[in-house]
């Protein structure tokens, strides 16, 4: 009998709220601002520098549509695509130049001094990375307290 009165009143209290209002196009709404300019947005990932986004944008059969990667700056909100799978000019081989700690010889990229051993960091466990869990969604960003440097 209790669930069932707990139930109904959150079901009650659920309506209590005021109703919110959808974004639907590229406008503003009070304070939220969407960013438009992105192709069917798919993965994104936070890079070192806390300001850059890598996202992927989804392709579509469809349409026949290629798929492609870009940088999205979040301070100045500027899109540089990388890479445009499929479209004419773009079908071509290249690289793409990533910036990547080397793996030093004396410590084989542990970050030990030599004779030491590593220390695991305590906030992200040794991972690198800390994970901000939003229901369906889970943000990861390099660990505040070690910078992603295990």
């Amino acid at each position: 009998m209790r669930a069932i009165v707990l139930l109904l009143g959150m079901v009650l209290l659920g309506g209590c709220g005021s109703p919110r209002e959808r974004i639907t196009g590229c406008a503003a709404l009070g304070e939220l601002a969407p960013v438009c300019g992105f192709s069917r947005p798919e993965d994104m990932e936070l890079l070192g520098d806390s300001r850059t986004l890598l996202i992927s944008e989804m392709g579509s059969p469809q349409t026949n549509s290629p798929g492609s990667l870009v940088l999205f700056d979040t301070r100045s909100e500027t899109i540089t695509r990388l890479l445009n799978m499929g479209v004419a000019p773009f079908n071509v081989a290249t690289s793409v130049n990533l910036i990547s700690d080397a793996s030093c010889p004396t410590c084989s990229g542990s970050g030990a001094s030599l004779g030491t051993h590593p220390r695991q960091c305590g906030e992200c466990s040794g991972r690198g990375v800390s994970d901000d869990n939003q229901g369906f969604f889970s943000f990861s960003r390099p660990c505040h307290s070690c910078q992603g440097r295990i």
